[in-house]
């Protein structure tokens, strides 16, 4: 009877196993042909060669956007290369890099397709207007050219929806603009509907009206604290660029930094406000630094550590005093790149401090590799309606900076009970509106070089 009990058990056990290993292999086949169907599916929907959505899935999605559009008409840009320069074994091989740089700068709420050999599309959701619209089409025209060389043989077009268009309209009226597009060295971008014509004209003018703004010197330094929160003793300042239009209006940054960069004038805006600013700087206090803001697109300045150090020799500033700030997406497409200038800027004096840290998507593993000497993290995370949550965040990224032996720099403090809050979860210094709103003179902190929390007004 024993031997009959453990034979069933046996038997039964066996019967399990076989049962568990037919339910693993049915849910194995299952994932294998969910896989399947998601690789079939991406094949009708997704060129192979560079993973960009084919022309099937771009004008379903811009058929969505075209429905569902609420802020703003969608919009398209397209691009081509020459056929009558470049085979089809020459378009193969350019696909994938091309693809690469379309995708990177065709921004968020935007798709990025091949349409076929040599023929490229970005749609656009609606999230941009008019000039920004031709802004993406000359940075594109701007990247490929960089990649193909003097004689690009492109095309280019960017085209708003008329009246009743579908998405295949749209299509149509990008690669129409395009045809009208130059095909020379420096190809020009054409361009279908009025607005868009309007836009162009009004950026033209807007380029114009900064390179002549900067050349006079009317982008000035504004100044704004920086504050050692225990003490209140004022350690230097950030250097903020403004425009001082005509009639004396003071234009903000928002209004012509992203210009400045699309047109290529941001680095001489960058040193005309490094050489005011520097100017200033010598009749301060030796013991107040001074900070500025690099973009993200001077680091492809191979003279920048070299101007950089003949504008303090000229200022007689000492490199020490000047620190800039860079943000993590000046790091994320060229990180070796940046790596490199990054040490070559510190190994002059000159100190670096990461803006806005955690906001990008730079791997910690790549952050790890660089040295700071400061971390900025943005202060509006420690107001009384932040989540707690967030405040923790913040006490972990100060402690992780304290293992580093690098300051932490809480900014946006308006607040006495946000500086307390910076304070005690591990930020050395502050910044914001309660130590003092940008300013172009800095006398107010001269005359005892100290401000405690709540003592003085923001200006």
């Amino acid at each position: 009877m024993i031997a009959a009990l453990a034979l069933l058990s046996v038997l039964l056990a066996f019967v399990a196993g076989l049962a568990l290993l037919r339910a693993r292999t049915l849910v194995r086949a299952a994932r294998q042909e969910a896989a399947a169907r998601a690789a079939a599916a991406k094949r009708e929907l997704y060129c192979p060669l560079t993973g960009l959505a084919n022309r099937r899935r771009a004008t379903d999605w811009l058929t969505t956007a075209l429905a569902e559009a609420d802020d703003g008409s969608p919009a398209a840009i397209a691009v081509s290369l020459d056929p009558e320069h470049y085979d089809e074994v020459a378009q193969a091989g350019l696909a994938g890099p091309i693809a690469a740089r379309i995708a990177r700068l065709a921004g968020d709420r935007a798709l990025a397709a091949r349409l076929g050999p040599g023929e490229y599309l970005v749609g656009f959701s609606g999230a941009v207007d008019g000039s920004s619209l031709i802004a993406r089409a000359q940075a594109i025209g701007e990247a490929l050219t960089a990649l193909l060389g003097n004689n690009p043989h492109l095309r280019i077009g960017a085209a708003l929806p008329g009246a009743g268009d579908n998405a295949e309209a749209l299509i149509g009226r990008a690669e129409e603009a395009m045809a009208s597009g130059g095909r020379d060295s420096d190809p020009s971008i054409g361009l279908l509907g009025p607005d868009l014509e309007q836009a162009l004209r009004s950026r033209a003018e807007e380029v114009r009206a900064l390179a002549a703004a900067i050349a006079d010197g009317h982008i000035e330094p504004f100044f704004q604290p920086l504050v050692e929160l225990g003490s209140g003793k004022v350690l230097g300042f950030e250097v903020l660029a403004r425009w001082r239009a005509e009639g004396g209006h003071v234009r903000l940054p928002a209004e012509f930094v992203p210009l400045a960069e699309e047109s290529g004038l941001i680095s001489e805006m960058f040193f005309a406000l490094l050489r005011k600013a520097s100017a200033q700087v010598r009749g301060w206090p030796p013991e107040w630094s001074y900070t500025l803001n690099l973009s993200p697109l001077q680091f492809a300045d191979g003279w920048l550590v070299e101007r950089t150090v003949q504008t303090l020799m000229k200022s007689g500033v000492a490199p020490g005093r000047l620190e800039l700030e860079i943000s993590e997406r000046a790091l994320e497409h060229d990180f070796d790149g940046a790596k490199r200038t990054i040490e070559a800027l510190r190994r002059v004096g000159i100190r670096i401090a990461l803006d806005n840290f955690g906001s990008g998507r730079l791997p910690l593993r790549d952050l790890a590799r660089l040295q700071f000497d400061r971390l900025k993290v943005d202060g509006t995370m420690l107001g009384a309606d932040s989540e707690a949550g967030r405040q923790v965040a913040l006490g972990v990224i100060a402690a992780a900076a304290h293992q580093l032996g690098v300051p932490v720099i809480a900014q946006g403090i308006e607040t006495s009970d946000g500086a307390a809050t910076a304070q005690s979860l591990g930020c050395e210094i502050g910044q914001g509106f309660l130590f003092g709103r940008p300013d172009p003179q800095t006398e107010y902190f001269r005359l005892d070089g100290s401000l405690a929390r709540g003592e003085r007004k923001a200006s």
